[in-house]
């Protein structure tokens, strides 16, 4: 999806005149999640519809996994939820579609604040953990 994402991306910078991108970088090379995000603050028809549908999907496989795990919560981290708007998506389409599934527990997403060191900080409190949990 990300592949999908990506190439979508480039495909409307370098096709179409009538994008904030265009604005904001001159090659796909330049194109990075701020200068996509500012696009999308700055109300790029084209990229609020390709964030969107990732959203629409996003929350599709969420659902999904969830009927397949046994969890009651899932945690979402991402840059691109720097943008409350998308968060607010998430949520609603979450919502939405939860209503439709069957399931006795609610499930709990939660959206983390996005730092550069998260997933770090993750791995090692994961690796603390099993080291302390397989050794007791």
């Amino acid at each position: 999806m990300l592949n999908l994402l990506s190439t979508s991306l480039a495909f409307l910078l370098e096709e179409f005149n009538i994008t904030f991108l265009k604005q904001l970088c001159e090659t796909k090379e330049e194109l990075t999640i701020e200068k996509i995000l500012k696009a999308y603050q700055l109300g790029d028809e084209g990229i609020i519809t390709i964030l969107h549908n990732a959203i629409k999907y996003l929350a599709i496989t969420i659902n999904n996994l969830s009927l397949m795990l046994d969890t009651t919560r899932i945690i979402l981290h991402g840059e691109l939820f720097k943008e409350p708007q998308l968060i607010t998506l998430v949520n609603d389409l979450l919502n939405k579609n939860s209503a439709l599934l069957s399931t006795e527990i609610p499930l709990n997403v939660v959206v983390k604040d996005y730092h550069d060191v998260n997933g770090a900080i993750a791995a090692c409190g994961l690796g603390v953990s099993k080291s302390l949990l397989e050794s007791s």
